[in-house]
């Protein structure tokens, strides 16, 4: 091999090395504290089931102070702090009455990494990314060092299959991505963007709407005193004060804490409302499905004024779909952040001022992300176009004689 292939080489899988090396430490110390008493594995699954706990009880998954007035959102009212719509709580009736605890956490953790390992590669491969097993381990390896998703992984959220659903989004299906949208609105509140950008788009239109009304009507169908609370909690979401926790990332919270509230939440909500408007264009004008579903995953992250790490799990599947079209710019503003929270794990970064670092490169991130081509039948911006070229050639065989 010449010397300039082996430049191309370590220009190629140098960055793949480091995060690896990153990655391998964080997930290492952090799924090493599954093994120890009182570990927080799968801790969130015990909203879900508390709520089904419930819902067996009395019909209705929302726990009484829920629907009397906010609450704090805090981890110690994890028990009582159900803050989805319904479907979740019913679906966990089954899960409950199936499995003990501890058994369905390491159920829960290995079918969302399953399912990571089989979407992101194809993300990857729909978006113009070289097919192969290296390429393959490398965003699966992405996915599983990226501290926010492992976090979701570690202690059962629902923000990875957040995360899945955006990126199964980002495949090549308009029914599929239909679908996957209706799903993801009726998981989360904040997941409505999704929903919205994929109605507003006439190739996944019905797919969506006839989604949707199904399994609302199928929902409603099994317990209708649910959606009725829920009709009561929404309100008390909304007044909800962001989270206090150092690990609430919102710009109402960071900015927040630094004194300066009225500016942070002025900040998200437009940011939410810029990044969202620009979803439902793209989406309408059936220009860009990927970009349109890119704006519509970002703009929900600035919806709540609590933004917990974990809910940034959802930029994986979008760094996956950008990377193979984006220019060295985009590329290097992605890749800083990428290394940024694969330190998370440190809790360095959450201290004031680093706060302040770990939000502007998020918002730089989500506009990078959002900027160029991506997804399926972008088209590579120049430098992308050269660099992948210069990439693949690597591993051509040199001619022989």
């Amino acid at each position: 091999m010449i010397a300039g292939e082996r430049l191309a080489v370590m220009r190629a899988i140098g960055p793949w090395l480091v995060a690896a090396g990153m990655a391998a430490v964080g997930v290492a110390r952090l799924w090493s504290l599954a093994l120890e008493p009182g570990t927080s594995f799968g801790s969130d699954l015990l909203a879900y089931q508390r709520a089904a706990e419930r819902l067996m009880a009395s019909g209705s998954p929302y726990h009484p102070a829920l629907l009397a007035g906010p609450i704090e959102n805090v981890a110690t009212n994890v028990p009582i702090g159900y803050f989805y719509p319904p479907p979740i709580a019913q679906a966990f009736v089954f899960l409950t009455v199936l499995f003990r605890p501890e058994v369905l956490a390491v159920i829960w953790t290995i079918s969302q990494v399953a399912c990571l390992a089989w979407v992101l590669p194809r993300v990857y491969r729909a978006s113009g990314g070289t097919a192969g097993l290296f390429s393959a381990g490398a965003v699966v390896a992405l996915g599983v060092g990226f501290y926010p998703l492992e976090f979701a992984l570690y202690i059962g959220n629902v923000s990875a299959w957040v995360a899945i659903g955006v990126g199964l989004m980002l495949l090549p299906s308009s029914s599929l991505r239909g679908v996957v949208g209706a799903v993801l609105a009726l998981t989360k509140f904040v997941p409505l963007p999704l929903a919205a950008a994929a109605t507003m788009s006439r190739s996944s239109r019905t797919a969506t709407v006839a989604t949707l009304a199904f399994l609302v009507v199928f929902s409603i169908a099994l317990s209708w005193r649910s959606w009725v609370d829920w009709l009561t909690v929404l309100p008390n979401l909304a007044r909800m004060a962001p989270a206090g926790s150092e690990t609430n990332m919102s710009p109402a919270a960071v900015l927040g804490r630094l004194g300066f509230g009225p500016f942070g939440v002025a900040l998200g909500w437009s940011l939410a409302a810029g990044f969202g408007v620009a979803s439902l264009r793209w989406a309408r004008r059936g220009q860009s499905t990927g970009r349109a579903v890119a704006a519509a995953s970002v703009s929900m992250l600035f919806l709540s004024p609590t933004l917990w790490d974990h809910y940034l799990a959802v930029l994986v599947p979008l760094i996956v779909a950008a990377w193979p079209v984006a220019g060295r710019y985009r590329r290097l503003m992605l890749w800083a952040y990428v290394l940024w929270m694969m330190m998370a794990w440190t809790g360095v970064f959450y201290a004031e001022p680093l706060s302040i670092i770990s939000l502007l490169l998020l918002i730089l991130s989500c506009v990078a992300l959002v900027a160029g081509p991506l997804g399926p039948g972008a088209s590579p911006e120049p430098v992308a176009q050269a660099e992948h070229e210069i990439d693949s050639s690597v591993y051509r065989p040199s001619p022989v004689g």
